[in-house]
């Protein structure tokens, strides 16, 4: 009994002495960071794959690849913005007041137009010798998709569009409106 009573105040006392040895130690140093010179964190920063250009000419040299687009479009829509998407992607957005119509175009014959919207009717069209996928509610088409002559094309309608006009739109990209 002595013994084990010699053994617990030993433990004791030296379980008090590293507590107090613990926090009579100095704090760690902060591990520095490093960053490159001129920059601060907020400055860092992984560059937007979006590029915006004045013009639609300015456009095709960056994607390097002449851009067919729309030649007709309904009254009053104007084209308003040019992007490049990752140098591979031509944007051309087009705005009457608060509707608009964007225009993708890229190399390639797959779908370039962003947009993962289930939408409740799924049309196919012949237009201008092209299979055309037009989605849209049933009574406007939202976005039509196709891939012609080693390109990718969309056409989104914010506002939606009646599939007579959606057709003449993409008719006008290949010159064949009337």
């Amino acid at each position: 009994m002595k013994n084990t009573k010699k053994l617990l105040i030993v433990a004791l006392s030296l379980l008090i002495v590293s507590g107090m040895a613990a926090c009579g130690s100095k704090p760690a140093e902060p591990i520095p960071t490093h960053e490159p010179m001129g920059q601060s964190e907020s400055q860092a920063q992984i560059p937007s794959p979006l590029v915006t250009y004045k013009t639609a000419e300015e456009l095709e040299a960056a994607v390097g690849f002449s851009i067919n687009a729309p030649t007709y479009l309904p009254e009053g829509y104007t084209a308003n913005s040019f992007t490049a998407i990752g140098s591979k992607l031509a944007e051309i957005r087009y705005q009457n007041g608060e509707k608009s119509i964007t225009f993708r175009m890229a190399e390639g014959d797959e779908d370039v137009s962003g947009d993962y919207n289930q939408y409740s009717s799924t049309e196919s069209a012949d237009v201008a010798g092209t299979s055309v996928a037009l989605k849209g509610d049933g009574e406007t088409v939202a976005l039509a998709t196709f891939a012609r002559d080693g390109f990718s094309y969309s056409l989104s309608f914010e506002s939606g569009v009646q599939q007579a006009e959606a057709v003449k739109i993409i008719e006008s990209i290949y010159g064949a409106a009337k």
